[in-house]
């Protein structure tokens, strides 16, 4: 955002440059403000990238697609949805991120999905891969996992995944919070008991037994009605409740 402020300042230094008679004078004056108030900007920008630690989830039409913003860098991407959605989520993402250092995947079919789109445009550095075939992937970038595992992925990130319905559950605990990742074809009441109550709780749509959940803030990635009156109806449960249809939801990690 601070480069509309540098172009919204230069454009009025301009207008005072022509307005005054001397406009040499006063055009020098100009440049050097103007170059103050960018650099000034990058730098507080910079500085703003270095200390964030957040959670960001993105709208798609099914699923859920999010990641952790930890110092600028894209550090745990989550997409879980259709091909199309996952390549529009990835598309925008490139324009913010060279890429991700790790993308959790619970199925082959969403690796696939990563695979799709090139590498030069979005390149995830690992793949944690849920397996629970005979094949494993032996691509050197892919760290595959058959049972429940956890992963610290740096000293304030660790993914606990728990094996639920034969699908992956991701338990998040990154900063000051905790995060659950509650994918559509698991019912809450597989997910251990301990695992149910999370700072952020993130969900595809309004599934049975979600006053078992417990929460500070609800994250619902579904836009129909039934959703939106289950989650509202579950208030009680959750302090806060958000809706990705209303656009791009971020969460202070710290």
């Amino acid at each position: 955002s601070y480069l509309f402020i540098w172009m919204a300042a230069t454009v009025l230094l301009g207008i005072v440059v022509i307005l005054y008679r001397n406009q040499y004078r006063y055009l020098k004056t100009a440049m050097i403000c103007s170059l103050i108030i960018l650099l000034s900007g990058g730098i507080v920008n910079e500085l703003i990238q270095i200390q964030m630690f957040s959670l960001e989830v993105y709208p798609c039409e099914k699923g859920i697609c999010a990641g952790i913003n930890r110092g600028g860098k894209l550090y745990l991407l989550r997409m879980d949805a259709d091909s199309a959605s996952v390549y529009q989520t990835l598309n925008k993402l490139s324009d913010r991120y060279d890429g991700a250092e790790f993308a959790l995947c619970c199925s082959a079919k969403e690796r696939k999905n990563y695979q799709r789109y090139s590498e030069d445009e979005f390149a995830i550095s690992s793949i944690l891969q849920y397996d629970d075939s005979e094949e494993v992937s032996t691509e050197e970038n892919i760290i595959p996992f058959t049972d429940n595992s956890v992963f610290l992925l740096e000293d304030d990130i660790e993914v606990r995944v728990t094996v639920a319905d034969g699908v992956a559950v991701p338990y998040i605990t990154a900063g000051d919070r905790t995060i659950l990742i509650l994918p559509d074809k698991c019912s809450v009441d597989s997910i251990p008991e301990e695992l149910r109550k999370a700072d952020v709780i993130l969900l595809h749509t309004a599934a049975a037994g979600m006053e078992k959940l417990r929460c500070d803030q609800l994250i619902v990635s579904d836009t129909s009605d039934l959703s939106r009156q289950t989650a509202y109806a579950l208030r009680d449960c959750y302090h806060h409740v958000c809706f990705t249809d209303d656009g791009e939801v971020r969460c202070r990690l710290r």
